[in-house]
């Protein structure tokens, strides 16, 4: 027993990978399947389920199941590899899993990528810098939960219809989250419109011009 349990003190270290470990739960992971899917990043992804269960000391009722839950997940795969008649095996392949991650990393930098600085976005539109009200306004806006690229659309309609003004941004972020439109992506999809269709009065954006946003 000693020289059994000092052999498995001296084997290797198993190695977990940063980005599943930091984002398995927005595959809707949960620990266990890490557990899991840490050993099988580590071993031979022969599917040998006497030798699965040895090292982690499960029954193969359990194991089944998680590999049955992680192969409808589409985490994983379970591959025939066949030689010949006498030489079948059982792959997993883990494919999917890397995949996926991939997308959550593109996705993040993507992210990133579209981050924007609005205070100079607004300068560069109003041809001026902003008053301190107007940045007051700005900030405002992020603390309501606008995201930059929400605003910027905003930016871009108050240029497109010549009202180069923070309250009529406000009227029009306000007017677009009241329908339901509250991301870039929407406001695109807002504008393809029925060009047969009537234009409502209720369409048409008023501006007060001594609205006050602050002390409303």
């Amino acid at each position: 027993m000693f020289n059994k349990v000092n052999n498995l003190i001296k084997g290797k270290d198993l190695i977990i990978s940063n980005i599943l470990f930091y984002n398995y739960e927005k595959l809707e992971l949960n620990f266990e399947d890490l557990y899991y899917l840490t050993y099988l990043m580590n071993n031979s992804l022969e599917f040998d389920i006497s030798k699965i269960c040895s090292d982690l000391n499960k029954k193969p009722k359990d194991i089944i199941k998680v590999i049955n839950k992680l192969d409808e997940m589409d985490i994983l795969d379970i591959e025939i590899i066949k030689k010949d008649e006498n030489d079948i095996k059982e792959i997993i392949s883990l494919e999917k899993l890397y995949k996926k991650l991939t997308f959550l990393i593109v996705e993040k930098e993507d992210k990133i990528e579209e981050k924007v600085d609005l205070e100079n976005e607004f300068k560069d539109v109003f041809k001026r810098d902003l008053t301190p009200r107007e940045k007051q306004i700005l900030n405002a806006w992020k603390s309501v939960g606008y995201n930059d690229l929400f605003i910027l659309e905003g930016l871009k309609e108050a240029k497109y219809n010549g009202e180069l003004s923070v309250a009529y941004i406000d009227n029009v972020l306000d007017r677009w989250q009241n329908q339901g439109i509250t991301s870039k992506e929407d406001v695109i999809k807002s504008k393809t419109i029925d060009l047969s269709k009537p234009i409502e009065s209720d369409d048409v954006i008023e501006v007060d011009d001594d609205y006050d946003w602050m002390n409303e």
